[in-house]
């Protein structure tokens, strides 16, 4: 395996992170908003 392929994949495996991670806050802020409404 090349060293691009895998600098390559490193990188679409941190887009991938990062990607699940603002989903992740952003499903946790919707969470938030349906349990507690009246804090809005």
């Amino acid at each position: 395996m090349s060293s691009k392929s895998m600098s390559s994949t490193r990188s679409g495996m941190e887009t991938v992170l990062r990607f699940g991670h603002a989903i992740k806050q952003r499903l946790g802020a919707k969470d938030l908003i349906q349990s507690n409404p009246e804090r809005l």
